[in-house]
C-alpha cells in the first residue's frame, strides 16, 4: 500500500491499491472511505486527479484509488462499468456513487 500524505495536513491520506484485499482491510478499519475507480489511460480520470487530491485534503477519511485495469475483480465486485466512478462507503457498505466528471463539492459529499 503506498500512502501519500500532505505534510501541511497530517490527516490527508490517499491510498493507491496494490493488492486486491487491501480495500477490505481499509473498509473494516475506517468508518468512512472514498474509493476512486480510475485507469491511467482515462482522460476524465486524469482531469479528476486534482479534484480527488483536494477532496482528500478536505475530508477526514481515506481516499482509495483503484486502478480498474490492475484490479478488474474489485471493479466488478462493486459494479463499476464506467470510469471515473467514485463510491462513498460508510461502515464498510457503499452509501452512494458518482460516475463521470464531478465537481469537488459533489465528490466531497460522498464522505461528509
Amino acid at each position: 500500500m503506498s500512502e501519500r500524505t500532505d505534510p501541511a495536513e497530517p490527516s490527508t491520506l490517499i491510498v493507491e491499491l496494490e493488492d486486491g484485499s487491501e480495500l477490505d482491510d481499509i473498509l473494516e478499519l475506517e468508518a468512512t472511505v472514498l474509493v476512486d475507480f480510475y485507469a491511467d489511460w482515462c482522460g476524465p480520470c486524469q482531469l479528476m486527479e486534482g479534484t480527488v487530491e483536494a477532496v482528500a485534503e478536505a475530508v477526514d477519511a481515506p481516499v482509495v484509488k483503484v486502478d480498474v485495469d490492475a484490479f478488474p475483480q474489485v471493479a466488478a465486485r462493486f459494479d463499476v462499468s464506467s470510469i471515473p466512478t467514485f463510491i462513498g462507503f460508510t461502515q464498510s457498505e457503499p452509501s452512494d456513487r458518482l460516475i463521470g466528471m464531478q465537481d469537488e463539492e459533489s465528490v466531497r459529499q460522498l464522505v461528509d
